[in-house]
């Protein structure tokens, strides 16, 4: 009967789905309105590189591609983006916040096959929460669409490899074939995910079954034509150096980076007080607890869950990649940023030990969000002045605006030492401001035409050598436009490459006080003391001081 509770009442399957959409949506928008205020934060150096200053045009998307360390989806991408949408602060940082925001029903799609709906929907909390996520949800640079390739990567192949969804597949391959090549176009790092869930198809599946030998052909056509891209690059291009900030990984810096960056961001100890050491601890010590539980309910649900260790491989992938790289004698390649991608395993694994406390699982559950809540609220209080998640973003924004002030004042021609290493976030603010050394091309267009034309034929070493004189051509009009040059800073005047048109004897002296340490550079401070250098004034940003001095004979 129509009045009868029977055809009235909704099944309890469809009440806990309805619920779990709701708090999933909630989750979404909690995750974007916590990193919107991190999207006001200047601009810095790596962010700048994603800039129309550096990819504007296609000669200089090309220049960056001939000498970049990294495979060329991201550049090109936002040399695209750029032009539709401009490069302003929030222009460049939106591919990042998207798909930061992405990750957080991400982690529930992906995990809550593999520990189970409770533990995902506890993960994709702690996710939104996530400092570290967080931070580089509001930063132009590629590590969030790497998060969120590498949860589709294994949400997708997981169901792919499940003969018990046939209707999935037919929309699941071509986005998994797509999402693929978007892993293996992001970063080198990403093969690593690409061909172990190639190796393990047949484990998953139990056999050489039609969906695995797929994924295993797929997969290595994928990887095979990477690794074409490479020999091209290393042959027609001049890659950079490995970075210098990159270490060996160890066990203990395995440990911190688990269960100090992933877990709460370096940043409840950040101000290294007592007090901050002491809840630093408290906050370690529950999320070992959290990952351990979580590692024992995996083991004891594995009927239920039989493919919830592939939770682990997402967890150990990426760090047992650097440690192979170090046993073959591929030196240090050990950075936070480039493992980002390990970070909603390690929250699934502790979302998972939330769910084995039974019925104490919202006690268990809120001290787990509480932690992530207090990491979070750490990062505001002092991402802008300490080292948290990495280095905070000196306030570029503000000097360059000084600067400026400055060349309409009358400072048009004077000089700009600094010791950082690429000041262009100051060129990114105020284009008036160029640094020489960021307008030099990595070789000349003759040497690159002879070089492509011996590899790839005379057509495209025509091409190459007419594109990189395009690009001279430009860098030639920025530096005729250029207000302020920005060189080189050493410990004495006499060692200043001093212009002899220089106006005056007044010049800038930019430090940023994060980068470099004062232990790799002080020549900023050794001129500074010296007797020949009259400061006329000092203004303090965020994490950089400018100087105006005068150089006297």
């Amino acid at each position: 009967m129509m009045g009868s509770p029977a055809a009235t009442t909704e099944p309890p399957e469809g009440i806990a789905y309805r619920r779990r959409v709701l708090l999933l949506t909630g989750l979404t928008l909690l995750a974007l309105l916590l990193r919107l205020p991190l999207l006001g934060w200047p601009i810095w150096f790596d962010e700048a590189c994603a800039s129309d200053q550096r990819l504007g045009s296609f000669a200089q998307l090309l220049a960056v591609l001939y000498v970049d360390s990294n495979p060329p989806l991201f550049a090109t991408f936002m040399h695209l983006w750029n032009g539709v949408f401009g490069d302003g602060e929030l222009a460049l940082r939106a591919p990042a916040l998207l798909t930061g925001v992405a990750c957080v029903p991400l982690t529930f799609w992906a995990g809550s096959r593999l520990v189970g709906a409770d533990a995902a929907m506890w993960a994709a909390a702690l996710l939104a929460l996530s400092p570290a996520h967080a931070w580089y949800s509001a930063e132009a640079q590629p590590y969030t669409p790497m998060v969120a390739s590498t949860l589709f990567a294994f949400g997708s192949f997981d169901r792919l490899l499940d003969p018990t969804s046939p209707t999935i597949r037919r929309w699941l391959w071509p986005a998994h074939l797509v999402n693929v090549v978007v892993m293996l176009g992001l970063h080198y790092y990403l093969a690593a995910p690409v061909v172990i869930l190639a190796l393990l198809a047949p484990v998953v599946a139990r056999g050489f079954t039609g969906a695995a030998r797929a994924i295993v052909q797929w997969h290595g056509v994928g990887v095979l034509l990477l690794a074409l891209y490479v020999f091209l690059d290393t042959r027609i291009g001049a890659p950079e150096a490995a970075p210098h900030y990159v270490r060996p990984l160890t066990a203990g810096g395995l440990f911190d980076f688990v269960f100090g960056w992933c877990w709460t961001g370096n940043t409840v100890q950040a101000t290294h007080t007592a007090l901050a050491d002491g809840a630093a601890t408290v906050l370690e010590v529950l999320g070992v607890a959290a990952v351990a539980a979580g590692l024992l309910t995996l083991w004891r649900r594995r009927h239920a869950h039989p493919r919830g260790w592939l939770v682990v491989i997402g967890v150990l992938h990426l760090p047992a990649l650097v440690l192979l790289g170090q046993a073959t004698g591929h030196g240090d390649t050990f950075v936070e940023c480039a493992m980002t991608p390990t970070l909603p395993f390690v929250l699934l694994l502790a979302g998972a030990g939330v769910t084995a406390a039974g019925r104490a699982q919202p006690v268990a559950g809120g001290a787990a969000v509480a932690a992530a809540t207090t990491a979070l609220l750490a990062l505001f209080a002092n991402g802008e002045d300490h080292w948290t998640v990495y280095r905070p973003k000196s306030d570029w924004r503000s000097a360059a605006a000084w600067l400026g002030a400055e060349v309409d004042a009358g400072g048009a021609g004077r000089s700009v030492f600094t010791p950082t290493p690429n000041p262009r976030a100051l060129s990114y603010y105020d284009p008036r401001i160029q640094d020489q050394k960021n307008l030099r091309a990595p070789t000349t267009p003759e040497e690159l035409g002879r070089k492509v034309s011996a590899r790839l034929g005379a057509w495209l070493g025509g091409v190459a050598e007419r594109t990189f004189a395009d690009l001279l051509e430009q860098h030639e009009q920025l530096l005729r436009d250029a207000r302020l040059l920005v060189r080189r800073s050493h410990p004495t005047p006499q060692a200043l490459e001093l212009p002899a048109d220089r106006p005056d004897d007044i010049c800038y002296l930019v430090r940023d006080r994060w980068h470099p340490p004062l232990t790799a550079d002080r020549s900023v401070e050794a001129l500074l003391s010296d007797p020949h250098v009259e400061v006329l004034e000092t203004r303090r940003f965020t994490g950089i001081d400018v100087h105006k001095v005068r150089i006297r004979p």
